[in-house]
């Protein structure tokens, strides 16, 4: 009775099998490049701490498409001159989450380089690094690293009276993201830029700083190991960043 009921059970099983390997394999996710706000000049407060969102495009892996991010920020600021931010970023459409999404880490540094002799305009530095790594069965092991370097020239445009630091800021700048994605399974490596400016603005009245941008950048051409490859084009990347921030101004 033992041996009949056994194999009664072969046909379940080897359908089961063949199901199994008829099944599409995972699907391999790509890892995104985030465009941080460059956020001005000037840091969001002129000494203290500040924790934030933002919302914002960035680019999609080594295909180079476009993907919605979302993100927190918290960061620090001394002498009207030096901020310091780490943020992580991670996609906030469904069809790009997957199941098992990377979040990518970007840690910046931003210093006046110039003011002019009014104080109404100043010239910055921003470099920053991002970085994050998917491993799943697909199989996917991959890494991202990104270096960014953005020279913003800022204007204030609006000022409040007896509150420095604050007020409505415009800035323009060139910006350019180093962009490197390795395959720790094949150990192949695919690294380009995306070059192009930054157009953005700032307002900031008591401990709230609202900052809006847009970046005009040209995506690299970059081969892709399975598929075409991406001829590379000029793509608009919105991104906005709501802070909080504690502290004091000395200009």
């Amino acid at each position: 009775m033992e041996s009949r009921g056994s194999l009664r059970c072969l046909p379940a099983i080897g359908c089961a099998l063949a199901l199994t390997s008829c099944a599409p394999p995972p699907e391999r996710v790509p890892i995104q490049v985030p465009f941080g706000v460059v956020g001005g000049a000037r840091p969001a407060i002129g000494s203290g701490v500040q924790l934030g969102i933002e919302l914002g495009d960035g680019v999609w892996g080594q295909e180079q498409e476009r993907v919605e991010l979302g993100g927190v920020l918290v960061g620090a600021s001394a002498l009207d001159r030096v901020e310091v931010t780490a943020s992580w970023h991670a996609p906030t459409r469904s069809e790009q989450r997957n199941t098992d999404w990377a979040t990518a880490f970007t840690v910046a540094g931003k210093v006046v380089a110039y003011e002019f002799d009014d104080e109404r305009a100043a010239v910055g530095v921003r470099v920053g690094y991002a970085s994050a790594t998917k491993v799943s069965s697909a199989p996917q092991d991959e890494t991202m690293t990104a270096w960014d370097l953005a020279v913003p020239v800022e204007r204030r445009l609006l000022a409040v009276e007896g509150e420095p630091g604050q007020g409505l800021f415009g800035y323009v700048g060139p910006r350019v993201v180093f962009e490197e994605f390795r395959d720790n399974v094949t150990r192949e490596e695919t690294s380009g830029s995306s070059w192009g400016g930054v157009l953005g603005m700032r307002a900031r009245r008591s401990l709230f700083v609202v900052s809006g941008e847009l970046n005009l950048v040209r995506t690299p051409p970059l081969a892709l190991g399975s598929g075409a490859p991406h001829v590379g084009g000029w793509t608009v990347l919105p991104a906005i960043n709501f802070r909080l921030v504690v502290g004091s101004d000395r200009r």
